[in-house]
């Protein structure tokens, strides 16, 4: 069951991540606030069908890998837009978004563990 879990999580992401970023290009033409409405729709649908899922488990285990495979999708449709909406916000060139994403990830994560003495 755990390697099922771990294809379907895997596939979820697979067409989430561009499911997201397609629905914000093509919306963002008509609707230029549609940003934030995707991330928090898919928040709000992948909650319920997660929950969906891991309830209907004890039934019916298809209907519950159904159901967290949507739940996952939803809730994957918020990687590619939260990355370019902090992207934009730090007003970083389109040349340097994985250097600088990489970099500015990589001193947070060690400036906080060192800050909290995570590393002995």
């Amino acid at each position: 069951m755990a390697l099922v879990f771990g294809f379907i999580t895997m596939l979820s992401g697979i067409v989430g991540v561009p499911l997201g970023s397609i629905l914000s290009t093509k919306l963002k033409q008509k609707y230029p606030r549609a940003d934030p409405l995707i991330c928090a729709s898919g928040l709000i649908l992948s909650a319920a069908l997660l929950g969906a899922g891991m309830y209907s488990a004890n039934w019916n285990i298809y209907f519950a890998f159904l159901m967290l495979f949507v739940g996952e999708v939803a809730l994957n449709l918020n990687w590619s837009i939260v990355a370019d909406i902090l992207l934009v916000s730090f007003r970083i060139e389109p040349s340097t978004y994985l250097p600088a994403s990489s970099s500015s990830s990589v001193s947070r994560f060690l400036s906080t563990s060192l800050s909290t003495g995570l590393y002995y």
